[in-house]
């Protein structure tokens, strides 16, 4: 009778054995192993993917923040000429 590997559930089949199963058992094992790197291949696939979004986000946020970065400048120098700090207030309470 086969016996099974611990991480896939893989058949071996047993020698003298099992005469008549090893062609079922060894197709059922590529089988598996086949499903097993589709799906590994799907998840670097689509790994990559959402590392070229997530690339394409950033960009895109960096971008962002430097024109507001630019605007938030221009609107310093604009109130420079204007005291607005807390040290310019002179009014008591």
């Amino acid at each position: 009778m086969a016996t099974q590997t611990t991480n896939y559930a893989l058949n071996k089949p047993t020698v003298n054995g099992d005469e008549s199963q090893w062609g079922t058992l060894l197709n059922y094992n590529f089988d598996r192993i086949d499903i097993e790197l589709g799906n590994v291949n799907a998840r670097v696939d689509g790994s990559n993917t959402t590392n070229a979004a997530t690339s394409q986000t950033v960009a895109t946020i960096n971008t962002t923040l430097a024109a507001q970065s630019q605007q938030i400048n221009a609107l310093q120098q604009a109130d420079s000429a204007t005291d607005t700090s807390i040290t310019g207030l002179t009014t008591r309470m």
